[in-house]
């Protein structure tokens, strides 16, 4: 049963949301120095998280106070852009796995952690569009500051093979190749400086990794979770 404390809030939002007036309240929320929000969590440094929280604060600031939200203890959607702090650095899973998400993936993430150095691991899947396989290297090298390429999920094509298609696209040597992403991840994560970001794309929530036909329980966040364990 839902409190009856959220129970009117929930009314008080529906009826705020229904305010005529609504967008001129909104706007006026440009950023959120400006409601003393400064020590962002990491989710939210990127600039559509951070924009995404400004526009909901902007339509719940006059129901409750702000200043009393943890936005630490704010769940997010798993595998999207989830941060998890590892030796000192952070790794990041995202279900980033086309050529336009991930530049933008990558241009968002130096840009929101303009000190740290960001390397971006990923790989293609396999029986889908093989020309896209090095529009995904050259969209991930962009503004990397390396790259690692692995597998995703290869199905029924060999993992190797997908990889060569992949390198085609890169203009630098990258970091790493290797095929079996657990251990490419673990590698990753292993030589990552004070301060730096793996960036792990492609697979995000999902808990399997699709090959000859059978799927297997594979999930970037127990990789992630084992090394920090």
């Amino acid at each position: 049963m839902v409190p009856p404390s959220e129970v009117k809030l929930f009314e008080d939002l529906k009826k705020y949301m229904s305010n005529e007036t609504l967008d001129s309240k909104v706007t006026k929320v440009k950023n959120l120095e400006e409601l003393g929000i400064v020590n962002l969590p990491p989710f939210f440094k990127v600039h559509y998280n951070k924009d995404n929280l400004a526009l909901s604060i902007g339509v719940v600031a006059s129901l409750i106070d702000i200043k009393k939200v943890d936005l630490n203890n704010i769940a997010t959607p798993k595998g999207r852009f989830s941060v998890l702090p590892v030796n000192n650095a952070f790794a990041i899973v995202d279900y980033a796995h086309t050529p336009d998400a991930i530049e933008n993936l990558v241009e968002a993430t130096v840009k929101a952690f303009p000190k740290s150095k960001v390397i971006t691991l990923f790989g293609c899947g396999g029986d889908r569009d093989k020309t896209k396989r090095p529009l995904m290297a050259e969209a991930a090298e962009k503004s990397s500051h390396g790259v690692i390429v692995t597998s995703d999920n290869p199905r029924s094509e060999e993992p190797d093979e997908i990889i060569k298609d992949i390198l085609v696209g890169l203009k630098k040597e990258p970091l790493l190749v290797e095929a079996d992403r657990e251990k490419a991840i673990k590698a990753g994560v292993k030589n990552l400086k004070e301060g730096d970001v793996l960036l792990i794309a492609g697979k995000g929530h999902e808990e399997y990794q699709e090959i000859k036909g059978e799927k297997h329980f594979f999930s970037d966040f127990s990789v992630v979770e084992s090394i920090r364990e």
